[in-house]
């Protein structure tokens, strides 16, 4: 499983006139800041506008990047609960890919 369909099971909770930018797109942007080392807001914001072209592989980004504010705001939306089991659950699966392949 691929890692950006786990955030295809975050549950949107924004009313659609505040959706400019898809929960999905914000998560990935996240864990990849996250992953290679970034871990304010500031420099998440700016892993994302230097390397949008690399984040358009996994996601459209059809609005652009969000500011460090929306991206913020958005994730406080997300229950952290939800989000790890999910990471998880995407590990989890790798091992078992992995496991099979070992037989």
């Amino acid at each position: 499983m691929k890692i950006t369909h786990i955030f295809n099971g975050i549950e949107e909770t924004r009313s659609t006139i505040n959706q400019k930018y898809p929960v999905a797109e914000i998560n990935f942007l996240v864990v990849a800041s996250f992953i290679c080392g970034y871990s304010n807001w500031h420099a998440i914001a700016r892993f994302c506008e230097a390397n949008i072209d690399w984040l358009r592989n996994f996601f459209p980004y059809t609005n652009g990047l969000p500011t460090r504010h929306n991206i913020a705001r958005i994730i406080r939306l997300i229950k952290p609960k939800l989000l790890n089991e999910l990471l998880i659950n995407w590990t989890r699966s790798y091992q078992s890919e992995s496991m099979k392949n070992q037989l």
